[in-house]
């Protein structure tokens, strides 16, 4: 698996390559991150 990796504030974009573990392993930090924020964004817009 190729990782992109790219800070805005940096004008260079990286590419590095590592195991499909890796990559498994990042793609579930992504889902459990969308989770977390998305329940906090219902969080604040209903008040609680």
């Amino acid at each position: 698996m190729i990782v992109k990796v790219e800070f805005m504030y940096e004008e260079d974009t990286e590419y590095i390559r590592c195991p499909a573990k890796v990559g498994r392993n990042i793609r579930q930090l992504q889902r459990e991150f969308d989770k977390w924020y998305m329940t906090e964004k219902k969080i604040i817009l209903i008040g609680k």
